[in-house]
């Protein structure tokens, strides 16, 4: 369940746990991740980004947002982009051209240290 409500309600289970210690969490998605923070935050004991370091997939403004208030240490950018690179190699095989068996498409991490940079023109 890729929602805020889905990372919550996992990282609420797993804290129900007795004996759970979580130290990290890697969320397939910034929505994921939110919801991770919620629950994480809802504890007495413990605070997102400081004692469970919170990383997500995305880079969306909502995931800055979070970097920019610390709850969230990191975003690995997931660019809608990477369409372009997915129809240019389309494009090559459907009249049975060559195209690459690998192609790379350029990613960024997102951190504290490089959102201010970027927040500004984040269409996102």
């Amino acid at each position: 369940n890729d929602t805020a409500l889905g990372g919550k309600e996992q990282v609420e289970a797993i804290l129900q746990e007795e004996g759970a210690k979580i130290d990290v969490i890697f969320a397939h998605t910034d929505e994921l991740a939110i919801g991770a923070i919620e629950a994480i935050n809802a504890t007495e004991s413990l605070k997102s980004g400081e004692d469970v370091l919170v990383i997500s997939v995305g880079g969306s403004k909502a995931a800055l947002d979070a970097i920019l208030t610390g709850s969230l240490n990191a975003s690995v950018e997931n660019s809608a982009a990477v369409g372009d690179l997915v129809v240019d190699v389309g494009d090559k095989l459907v009249p049975g051209q060559a195209a690459p068996k690998q192609n790379y498409f350029e990613t960024r991490v997102f951190d504290l240290q490089h959102v201010k940079d970027v927040y500004s023109y984040r269409p996102y």
